[in-house]
């Protein structure tokens, strides 16, 4: 039987038979939502912890995308008497956002993970850039997410069709909202 806690984090069966064998060991899942340097803040079925990467699963890893980022379904290990833990594992990704790394190199570098809808949230009060929109739906669509294209600060825009019909261009087939904090519009159809 699942946790409910867990489940409202995104906890499935899925993760909890990838994650069997730790889990048998007395660790426990916890999911990554922030990252800071050095360290984590992650959620359990009991609240919020700090955590740090085990010194085994730093030397371990091969590439920086076996390490955690925010959405990852760590598997951890809670410190006696702390609100701090270590983590000893990740559980296997069901998606990724990666990007390519910085420079010559080919290794991919993972922005986030486990996460089914990507809000990919460009300014109105720029020029839009299709060219990055185009990297950043290819990099959903990779990363087997569905995207979905916010259109921020329509109170700065004096040409929001324009804008719509650019993003339009490059995403035919994907929701588009307009949106204003300040104005108040657009937010609840998100």
């Amino acid at each position: 039987m699942i946790d409910e806690a867990l489940l409202r984090l995104g906890w499935t069966e899925h993760f909890e038979r990838a994650s069997k064998p730790y889990l048998d060991e007395g660790l426990e899942p916890a999911r990554i939502v922030a990252q800071h340097r050095g360290s984590y803040a992650v959620l359990t079925a009991f609240g919020e912890l700090s955590a740090e990467v085990s010194g085994r699963l730093r030397h371990l890893a091969m590439h920086q995308s076996e390490l955690p980022v925010v959405g990852d379904w760590a598997i951890i290990h809670r410190l006696p008497g702390e609100n701090k833990a270590l983590v000893h594992g990740l559980v296997p990704r069901a998606s990724t956002f990666a990007r390519k790394v910085a420079g010559v190199v080919t290794e991919e570098h993972v922005l986030a993970a486990n996460v089914g809808v990507y809000f990919l949230v460009s300014a109105l009060d720029q020029p839009f850039n299709a060219r990055r929109m185009e990297r950043y739906l290819t990099m959903a669509w990779e990363g087997a997410g569905t995207p979905v294209i916010v259109l921020n600060k329509a109170d700065l825009c004096t040409d929001i069709d324009s804008a719509r019909t650019q993003a339009r261009a490059v995403a035919p087939e994907i929701d588009i909202h307009i949106t204003s904090v300040t104005a108040e519009t657009g937010i609840s159809d998100l």
